[in-house]
C-alpha cells in the first residue's frame, strides 16, 4: 500500500488546471503526473470545504475542471456555515447534483461509498456568528 502524499496539487490533465483539494480519495494504484512524480492524477472522490472566499470558485470554475477527470466519480462540497453536503456524482458521462442535510447519509455513486452527514459535523466547531 502506498504511503501518504504530501499536500500537492492534483492536475486536471485534460484542462491543464492544477488545484489543491481538501481531500482526494484514490481507488486502486496511483497514477502519477508525468511532470511531477509527487502528484496523483486519478482521484475517484474529491472533497472541498467551502469557505466564504472560495465557495464561488469551488462550485464554479474549479468544479467544471474537475469534472473532466476520467477517474472522478464524486465531488463533495462541504458547507462551512450549515450542516449541508452538496454531492456531485457521475453516472456514465452525466453528472447529477444532490443535497444532503444533517442526519442524512450521502451516497457517492458507484463503489458503495457513503458519508454520514451528522458524523462529519459532530466534532466541528460551530461557525462564528
Amino acid at each position: 500500500m502506498p504511503g501518504a502524499l504530501e499536500r500537492s496539487p492534483h492536475p486536471v490533465l485534460e484542462t491543464g488546471l492544477a488545484t489543491y483539494p481538501d481531500v482526494a480519495v484514490v481507488c486502486g494504484p496511483w497514477e502519477r503526473d508525468p511532470e511531477d512524480a509527487r502528484t496523483v492524477v486519478n482521484p475517484a472522490i474529491l472533497v472541498e470545504v467551502l469557505s466564504p472566499s472560495t465557495k464561488a470558485y469551488d462550485r464554479g470554475e474549479k468544479l467544471e475542471h474537475d469534472m473532466h477527470i476520467a477517474s472522478l466519480r464524486a465531488v463533495v462540497l462541504v458547507a462551512h456555515d450549515r450542516r449541508e453536503l452538496e454531492v456531485w456524482t457521475r453516472s456514465e458521462e452525466t453528472w447529477a447534483r444532490a443535497l444532503f442535510t444533517d442526519g442524512q447519509t450521502a451516497e457517492l455513486g458507484a463503489g458503495g461509498f457513503r458519508l454520514d452527514g451528522r458524523a462529519i459535523y459532530d466534532d466541528a466547531a460551530e461557525p462564528p456568528r
